[in-house]
């Protein structure tokens, strides 16, 4: 059975994009619960991009790795922060930028990631150029960080070596 909007209206066309977690497509030690729950939400919006399609609503969400608010872990009172976490602590300490000791994932880029980062995927998914695209999780921000495997590889190793 279908439903319709409020009322018995169909619901308009629009795009539409919610933040999830990168939690939902890898793991935390000690966060099982979270994971399971923003895994849920994965499934979640396949669901509704499926049931929703029909009257050209566009589901989509983005699971951000890096690049988010501080403001997530101060009371609701605090103020908007309006940067990220490795922008918030270079601010703090002063220290210039450092990928190479200060980015956990594979990509090294030259400034920290930003809530800009995550902005960009978020309005490409609610555009118009994401038209055709529903049901879909991105992994933004993250870095190379989905890129990686789950074996220990030393970073200097190098596949050249072995053959």
């Amino acid at each position: 059975m279908r439903r319709r909007g409020r009322a018995g209206r169909r619901p308009r066309e629009s795009g539409r994009c919610d933040p999830i977690s990168a939690g939902a497509l890898n793991s935390y030690p000690g966060f099982g619960s979270y994971c399971a729950s923003k895994a849920g939400a994965v499934g979640l919006v396949r669901s509704m991009a499926y049931d929703w399609g029909t009257y050209g609503i566009r589901v989509n969400a983005l699971a951000p790795t890096h690049g988010m608010s501080p403001n997530l872990s101060l009371p609701s009172d605090a103020a908007v922060v309006g940067m990220s976490r490795a922008e918030s602590s270079l601010a703090k300490s002063g220290d210039p930028w450092d990928a190479s000791t200060m980015f956990p994932g594979p990509l090294k880029v030259d400034r920290p990631p930003s809530l800009g980062d995550n902005a960009a995927v978020a309005t490409f998914l609610a555009s118009d150029a994401a038209q055709y695209m529903s049901g879909v999780t991105i992994p933004s921000c993250d870095g190379g960080s989905f890129a990686r495997t789950s074996i220990q590889i030393p970073e200097d190793w190098s596949v050249m070596d072995h053959v």
